[in-house]
């Protein structure tokens, strides 16, 4: 071993090790992220866009989608129509009248999705999933 040569308080403290001998069997692992690392180091941070968007460039997506959501229900939702309007994120709870009519949002599921749009029905955030105006 290449650590025999040591005095003994130094084969006793891993730190005192020679790199090699501390990287032993860890080498696989390290050395392609010390490369990464580099390579992104002499690059700059414009390279980083090649690997896909940045959390920045993601906040901007959702903000636009949020945004584009809310109008959307401004003008097609019945007047008495509530929502939440989310901070961060895109999501919201939306709470349909209960005037003219009672409805459940589970029954307007099929037709939303045929139409393309999405949703979470107010029944499945409630502990006994009874009927809700409500969905997410």
């Amino acid at each position: 071993m290449a650590h025999a040569n040591l005095p003994v308080e130094a084969r006793a403290d891993p730190l005192r090790q020679p790199v090699e001998e501390r990287l032993e069997g860890h080498l696989p692992i390290v050395l392609p992220w010390a490369a990464i690392g580099r390579l992104l180091h002499e690059l700059g941070p414009e390279c980083l866009h090649v690997f896909g968007p940045t959390p920045g460039d993601q906040a901007v997506d959702l903000r636009v989608r949020r945004d584009a959501l809310l109008a959307a229900l401004a003008r097609h939702m019945p007047d008495g129509t509530t929502w939440t309007r989310p901070e961060g994120g895109y999501q919201l709870w939306v709470e349909l009248p209960d005037e003219p009519f009672e409805i459940d949002t589970r029954d307007l599921l099929a037709d939303a999705a045929r139409a393309g749009v999405t949703y979470h029905p107010g029944a499945s955030f409630l502990p006994d999933r009874s009927a809700s105006r409500g969905m997410r």
